[in-house]
Parts: C-alpha cells; sequence; structure tokens
C-alpha cells in the first residue's frame, strides 16, 4: 500500500476531501501543522521543490474518509491481485499438462514454435514487428499471419509457458488448406468455366443421389 504522498500526488487523487490545487493544499498543510509531526512528514529528493527535494506527507494525515478509502482500494488491490496470481498458475498447471500427456510428435513441433516465437520476440527489441516477422517468415518459410497469429497467443503468458503453449497454436486442417486452395484456382477462371464446374458438379452429386 502507497503510504507517502506529496502535494502533487494529492492534487492527482481529485477527492472531494481535498482542495483542488496544489496551492491551496499547501495551506491546508500549513494551517494543520502536517510540517511539525516529523514522524508523519518527511522530505525526499527529487521532484522539482525547494533545495531540490519534495515534501512528503503520510496518509494518516489525510482526512479520515480519505485515509478510509485508501486502505479499502488498496485492499482491494491486493485481493485482485492475488486472484490474478492464482489464476495464472491454475493456467500454467493446466498447459504443462497437457503438454506432458501429448504425443511426443507435438511435444517436438511445439519446441520448434517455440523457436520462432522467441526469435521474432528477440528481433522485436531492436526492429520494428513487420521487419522482426519477414526475416523470421525468410528464415522459417512459415508465414508471417501465422507467425503473428503464435505470437498473439502467447500474449500475456509468463515466458515459462511458452513452450506447453506452443503445443496448442493452432492449426489449419488440411481439408480446409485444399478447399482455399480449389477456390483460388477457380476464381481465377473465366466465369463461363466456373460456370461449367458447378454445372458438373451438380450433375456429380445428382448421380450420386440414385
Amino acid at each position: 500500500m502507497k503510504e507517502w504522498y506529496s502535494i502533487s500526488d494529492l492534487v492527482a487523487l481529485r477527492h472531494a476531501s481535498l482542495p483542488g490545487s496544489e496551492k491551496s493544499l499547501r495551506r491546508t498543510a500549513r494551517d494543520n501543522h502536517w510540517d511539525a509531526d516529523k514522524n508523519r512528514s518527511r522530505e525526499v529528493a527529487g521532484g522539482g521543490g525547494q533545495r531540490g527535494v519534495r515534501k512528503e506527507y503520510h496518509y494518516t494525515l489525510l482526512p479520515h474518509f480519505l485515509q478510509a478509502e485508501l486502505v479499502t482500494n488498496a485492499m482491494i488491490d491486493e485481493v485482485t491481485a492475488q486472484e490474478r496470481d492464482q489464476r495464472a498458475e491454475l493456467v500454467s498447471e493446466s498447459l504443462w499438462h497437457r503438454f506432458q500427456t501429448a504425443p511426443e510428435g507435438s511435444r517436438t513441433e511445439a519446441d520448434k514454435r517455440l523457436k520462432l516465437v522467441q526469435q521474432i520476440a528477440k528481433l522485436r527489441e531492436s526492429k520494428p514487428d513487420m521487419v522482426a516477422l519477414t526475416l523470421v517468415e525468410i528464415s522459417s518459410k512459415v508465414p508471417q499471419r501465422t507467425l503473428y497469429r503464435w505470437l498473439g497467443e502467447v500474449r500475456g503468458l509468463h515466458k515459462s509457458d511458452w513452450l506447453p503453449r506452443a503445443c496448442l497454436f493452432r492449426q489449419r486442417s488440411r481439408v480446409h488448406v485444399e478447399v482455399d486452395h480449389r477456390r483460388r484456382h477457380e476464381a481465377s477462371l473465366p466465369l463461363q468455366d466456373q460456370r461449367r464446374g458447378t454445372a458438373r458438379g451438380a450433375d456429380t452429386a445428382r448421380r450420386r443421389g440414385s
């Protein structure tokens, strides 16, 4: 929980129990003798204040309603963080269980995919995304759209969980690929040939039905 606040921090809270400007807040601090409380006021380096230091005040100097709100928000944030960690742990356990029970060939393929994703991640540290994707596409012969999809599937995961997740990367089935090739071929034909092909398909279907 954040316990110390500068004047600018307090203004940024925009709380109804506090003045809305730094000038007014400094007047409040002076009128309530915040600086006289050496246990709950301090000077820290930086911030552009006088002598290169800024004043900070402990949250217990603030109005009681605001104190309660700060504590409550901190508790909520802590619970949320714990829940997020628990979910991440469950996801990790599930991924590794599925990886360990997957066929050896799938695990080997996952390791190859992981290396490509790691290459892209490394290249992105010094190069634009499209350059990184293009370089890995050239060296691996894997299409950019596939590489980009793989990157999306590990987004938000800890790097230690990328390998089991790579085992679950979606793959386009061979049937879908063949259908796409056929559609592209038909689309490149003149309209008359497309109609002939459609008619032949209909005749074949009728013969099979009879």
